[in-house]
């Protein structure tokens, strides 16, 4: 839950020491709009709902345009970092102004669906230390701009958590994930990102793919798996190690054991992994 105080329309200045009453503070209160994402633990595909409450203050509110964004940053292939438009919310009724009385106040609701290939901040309870936000544009005025901003949560669907736990059969464990502003090559998707999950076994040697790197591209009937050796230098994906994929629907979560699926790409990859290096 964000809270964005617009400072500039209260009476501003003077001596608030005590001397005035609480009638009197709240007179001089700035207006505010808070921002308050009410969906718990969202996923990939699934709604978000919450509203905007728009609070008079001492001196009234008008609100002549509003929206509200879902952004991502993810680095581009220049090591740069870039903000991404993941997704819009529409406010109920598509009420896009608003205009609130003094010590009055008004709500609208607002929801929209998160898209199959969202980028994921949690998985299994762990943050990923993905930024993704919910970005609420207020224009005042008509030429005053503020933005409220408030971090969103989107945990990882099961299908992602059994991937991963597959890889952790494995003797892997979870160590990162970063999003990159680039599509796969050959795969259909709507989005221009991708979230590559870093994973390490220290069992390993560093010839025997200590360190891996793996790709989920998301869908509504599954995801596109991507593994490959890692190398955190190269953003780029054609200039990173050669990948293998395998595809795992979501209904065959919780149905079909992934660990063969998981052994059969490590067992591969050392050999695609050579001849992308002559």
């Amino acid at each position: 839950m964000g809270l964005l105080r617009l400072l500039g329309f209260g009476r501003g200045g003077g001596d608030d020491s005590g001397a005035r009453g609480a009638a009197a503070a709240q007179d001089d209160a700035p207006p505010e709009i808070d921002t308050v994402i009410g969906t718990v633990d969202a996923r990939p595909g699934e709604w978000l709902k919450g509203e905007v409450v728009f609070r008079g203050g001492g001196t009234g509110l008008k609100v002549d345009r509003y929206d509200l964004r879902v952004m991502a940053k993810a680095l581009t292939t220049y090591g740069a970092t870039r903000e991404m438009e993941v997704a819009r919310l529409e406010p109920a009724g598509w009420e896009d102004s608003a205009e609130v009385a003094p010590g009055a106040e008004h709500r609208i609701r607002f929801s929209g669906r998160l898209p199959w290939e969202c980028p994921v901040t949690e998985l299994g309870g762990r943050s990923m230390g993905i930024d993704l936000s919910v970005v609420t544009t207020i224009r005042v005025a008509e030429t005053d701009v503020v933005k409220d901003i408030d971090f969103l949560h989107v945990a990882a669907p099961p299908l992602h958590e059994a991937v991963m736990d597959a890889f952790f059969a494995e003797g892997y464990s979870r160590v990162e994930a970063r999003l990159t502003d680039e599509g796969a090559p050959h795969v259909e998707q709507r989005s221009s990102w991708l979230q590559n999950y870093y994973l390490e076994d220290p069992g390993r040697g560093a010839d025997d793919f200590a360190e891996i790197e793996v790709t989920l591209v998301n869908s509504q009937v599954g995801a596109l798996v991507f593994v490959r050796r890692a190398d955190r230098d190269r953003i780029g994906w054609q200039q990173k190690p050669p990948a293998l994929s395998f595809p795992v629907a979501h209904h065959e979560v919780g149905e079909v054991g992934l660990d063969a699926r998981v052994r059969e790409a490590l067992a591969d990859l050392p050999g695609l992994d050579r001849l992308g290096r002559r």
